[in-house]
């Protein structure tokens, strides 16, 4: 958090960009809402790695998030460096919400991945260089620069 927060202050995009591929790449999908009942539930041990998951994945879209939103994702050379980040992102979304057939918003953490994906269809939607990729069947498979 602190190396993303000094490369948007020292406006040093192409660390940032490098800093939310990194990012990026740790993510996990996103997950339902739903919670197996308490008598199910692991031993607290287990339940202590769990927290400490969710507190590092809430960190990395919270720093995606925050990077995302300094960038000119319109840029052409931005979005050549962020494309796989890009594309694994909207990836990441466009599955949970096939899979579960809700918006990414009513994923657990809701509120950070809908952002994501509100900075995602900006970039694809706004950037002049920028193409959303299909697989041929219209549905959006990740983001590409033109060149």
């Amino acid at each position: 958090e602190q190396a993303v927060e000094e490369a948007i202050s020292g406006e040093d995009w192409h660390k940032l960009c490098s800093l939310l591929r990194k990012a990026s790449s740790a993510l996990a999908a996103p997950r339902g809402l739903a919670f197996p009942p308490s008598s199910m539930r692991a031993p607290a041990v287990e339940d202590a790695g769990r927290q400490l998951q969710r507190e590092l994945q809430r960190r990395l879209r919270k720093i995606l998030c925050r990077g995302l939103a300094c960038l000119d994702l319109s840029d052409a050379d931005t979005a050549v460096q962020l494309q796989p980040a890009l594309s694994f992102l909207a990836c990441l979304i466009q599955h949970f919400e096939q899979l579960s057939g809700v918006p990414v918003g009513d994923a657990q953490a809701g509120r950070q991945w809908a952002r994501l994906k509100c900075l995602l269809s900006w970039a694809i939607r706004d950037g002049s260089d920028a193409r959303p990729l299909t697989d041929g069947s219209k549905r959006l498979t990740g983001f590409q620069a033109s060149t």
